[in-house]
C-alpha cells in the first residue's frame, strides 16, 4: 500500500476506535487497535475487489463489510445492521496531497 495512505488510514481509524471505546460504544482490548485497523483495511480492499469483479454492488459490499466490522468491535448485531443500512451524508472529499 502507498505509505502515506497507509499512515492516514491507520491514524484515522485508531483515533476513531479509541474515541468509540472511551464513549463505551466499542468493546475490545486496547492492544488490539492495530490488528483491528489492519483487519478493517483488508476488509475494505476485499469489498472493493468483490465490487470490481462484479460479485456485489457497492451498497451490498460496503454494508456487509461495515456491519461485520462493527460487530467485531462490540457493536450489538441489531445496531450494526441498522447503521450499515443507514444513508449518511457524504464525507468531504480528501485529496491525495492533503494526506501528506
Amino acid at each position: 500500500m502507498e505509505p502515506k495512505l497507509g499512515a492516514f488510514w491507520g491514524f484515522f481509524s485508531a483515533e476513531e476506535l479509541r474515541r468509540g471505546q472511551l464513549l463505551g460504544n466499542f468493546s475490545f482490548k486496547k492492544e488490539q487497535t492495530a490488528s483491528i485497523t489492519a483487519a478493517m483495511g483488508g476488509a475494505t480492499f476485499g469489498a472493493m475487489t468483490l465490487v470490481l469483479q462484479g460479485h456485489r454492488s457497492w451498497r451490498e459490499a460496503g454494508g456487509d463489510t461495515a456491519e461485520l466490522m462493527m460487530r467485531s468491535i462490540g457493536v450489538a448485531p441489531s445496531e450494526a445492521l441498522a447503521l450499515s443500512q443507514t444513508e449518511f451524508d457524504p464525507l468531504p472529499r480528501i485529496m491525495y496531497f492533503d494526506m501528506a
